[in-house]
């Protein structure tokens, strides 16, 4: 019976089908790359690092933040994503991705920040005792990309002439990514924005990590092995709390395809529902700059995935399961407010309308 659940296991919101449409920003469009360099670090951070933050995100605002700053927020930085859903059946239990990335950062005078990511570990936790396993190739080849945010920090500027006074990057000021999308087993000259495949001949479906099966391969404890082609599109949104850190929340939309799988349990299809309230992020400099932790461990100018990795086992706060945080029926309607930590299935207008015996009056 359990193997029934594996299909669906990556499926962050079935409840959200659609990815979500990117906000009207002067965000360019996300390209993929086969290389995500190093960015140069043209200037010095002027603060200290910090220890590790609450597991729930705070982006209340700056009264609690202390005034510190950093002239540039170039350099190389670690990020983690913690994207939680509701899986359902029989009962209500929670599931987890997370993903870390080395993101490499380049800032103009305006804000705008160049990203260039690489994905370095992905784990999803078990559902009913059954644990997918992401391949290392899956990641080699969907989790590398360049994207771009804004930072809303303070400057000014003579436009009258040609000098700009340098900026300043405070504790407190807010932080929003591009749209990141990441694509598995998929070819798409929009990522973003195309359509995406209902037949599993479409020939948009690719043999992306290269194993000689469709699309990408995700294997499972159970011994089985499923054929996926998957998007999923994220944004973070969120406030720099320490000179070296930046939190906040995500918001993420998966879509995913069976392809096809070494057991037929493993197309099985099952209800699963965004808990947007207990997903996050948290981003740490990890280049030396003002005092922010070195991961560069060999000190050759390049900071590895494994080398980032070693600094990261105690570097983030990791949020923990809690399946009644899923369950209706143990939670009220106040787990709707996206600013408290906790989300149920019955924030979602479309399943409360289809649950009122179990979901409270909105």
């Amino acid at each position: 019976m359990h193997t029934r659940t594996l299909a669906l296991s990556l499926l962050l919101l079935a409840a959200c089908n659609q990815a979500p449409e990117a906000p009207s920003t002067p965000f360019a469009a996300q390209t993929a790359s086969e290389d995500t360099g190093t960015a140069e670090d043209t200037n010095t951070a002027d603060g200290s690092g910090s220890g590790a933050a609450d597991a729930t995100p705070d982006t209340e605002g700056s009264a609690d933040f202390t005034p510190e700053f950093q002239d540039s927020l170039s350099g190389t930085w670690l990020h983690l994503s913690q994207v939680s859903s509701c899986v359902y059946f029989t009962n209500f239990s929670e599931q987890y991705s997370k993903t870390i990335y080395i993101v490499r950062m380049e800032q103009d005078g305006f804000g705008v920040l160049t990203e260039r990511w690489e994905g370095c570990s992905n784990s999803l936790t078990p559902v009913y005792n059954v644990q997918p396993n992401v391949t290392p190739a899956i990641l080699e080849t969907s989790h590398r990309f360049t994207t771009t945010g804004l930072f809303d920090g303070t400057s000014s500027a003579d436009f009258f002439g040609t000098s700009r006074v340098p900026r300043l990057n405070r504790v407190g000021d807010g932080y929003a990514s591009g749209p990141v999308v990441e694509l598995w087993g998929l070819q798409m000259d929009d990522p973003l924005r195309d359509p995406f495949p209902t037949d599993i001949a479409d020939p948009r479906i690719t043999d992306t990590d290269g194993d000689g099966f469709p699309a990408v391969t995700l294997r499972f404890s159970t011994g089985c092995d499923a054929y996926l082609a998957q998007r999923t599109s994220s944004y973070h949104q969120g406030n720099m709390i320490a000179s070296d850190r930046m939190k906040g929340r995500t918001i993420s939309a998966t879509r995913q395809l069976v392809v096809d799988a070494t057991a037929i349990l493993c197309k099985a299809g099952y209800e699963l529902t965004a808990n947007p309230g207990r997903s996050g992020w948290e981003r740490v400099r990890i280049d030396g700059q003002g005092g922010a932790r070195n991961a560069d461990l060999n000190s050759d100018g390049n900071i590895t995935c494994e080398e980032a990795l070693t600094l990261s086992e105690n570097l983030f706060s990791i949020v923990p399961l809690d399946n009644e945080c899923c369950d209706p029926r143990k939670s009220d309607k106040a787990c709707c407010n996206p600013d408290v930590a906790v989300n149920t299935p019955c924030c979602d207008p479309v399943y409360a309308r289809a649950n009122r015996d179990i979901c409270p009056p909105q």
